[in-house]
């Protein structure tokens, strides 16, 4: 046996925790159907590259993959919470928020994870009459929901490959 089924066992032997269910493994309680949905590799046609900053090509999944992905994982049973943060930084050029995501696995766990989403305002352009106001902060603001559930799902193992470069290196260390 491995050390973690030493552990669990003797957790069990303990009768510390009540019950563990047979799926429990010692980093959580999602079980392994989820667990497999959220490790996939993304396949490639699911991956872009946008311009980012210092003009680096940035890679992302679009805000409906992850959105899919958790629905596959949890069904209904998972909530994405935004709060705006300082609305006064609309001036300097960008929207952030905070995004809760959380996750209410069937046998009564509930997983809570936070990150921070921006977004640069969009403003009107010369010779448009209103160049220099905001277009739309709403669509703003959504973009930095967006990117902030994007950060929350990567916590999950959704999209760590874009987010953790060296996530695959990692995993396989610890199989080693």
């Amino acid at each position: 046996k491995d050390k973690v089924q030493e552990e669990i066992e003797s957790i069990r032997e303990s009768k510390a925790l009540v019950e563990i269910p047979k799926y429990t493994e010692f980093f959580g309680v999602i079980p392994q159907e989820s667990r497999n949905v959220l490790n996939r590799k993304i396949p490639s046609q699911f991956i872009y590259t946008k311009p980012g900053r210092g003009g680096l090509e940035l890679s992302y999944i679009s805000i409906g993959y992850v959105v899919n992905a958790l629905n596959e994982a949890f069904g209904e049973f998972w909530n994405f919470e935004v709060e705006p943060i300082v609305p006064e930084i609309i001036k300097s050029g960008h929207v952030v928020t905070k995004g809760t995501l959380t996750i209410k696995i069937p046998n009564g766990a509930c997983i809570v994870k936070q990150q921070f989403g921006s977004s640069a305002v969009k403003f009107y352009k010369a010779p448009n009459p209103n160049a220099g106001k905001p277009i739309d902060v709403g669509d703003d603001f959504k973009s930095a929901a967006s990117d902030a559930l994007k950060k929350c799902a990567s916590l999950l193992g959704i999209g760590k490959e874009l987010y953790f470069k060296d996530a695959d290196l990692i995993e396989k260390s610890n199989k080693i």
